[in-house]
């Protein structure tokens, strides 16, 4: 009896399987992705920096050793508000 119930649950997945494939595969007509002509010439990179506040536009690499001097000395308690 558990030997033919592992067959059946083994068959279910396999034809789940089968369906989601077959549903993926009919998600489009195949071929090569083409990129969308972008009437913009600069890259996205650039399109997203334009996006950022004028201060994170100015934002470096620290490099993680200021990073965590700076998470050390800055730790604030749970339940309280950092001073501003």
């Amino acid at each position: 009896m558990k030997r033919t119930l592992f067959y059946i649950l083994v068959a279910v997945q396999a034809g789940g399987l089968a369906a989601l494939l077959f549903a993926a595969g009919c998600g489009g007509s195949g071929g090569p992705i083409v990129a969308v002509s972008n009437t913009s010439s600069s890259s996205v990179s650039a399109q997203f920096t334009a996006l950022l506040p004028d201060a994170q536009k100015r934002a470096t690499f620290i490099g993680p050793s200021k990073c965590l001097s700076a998470t050390r000395t800055n730790i604030t308690p749970i339940g309280k508000h950092a001073p501003r």
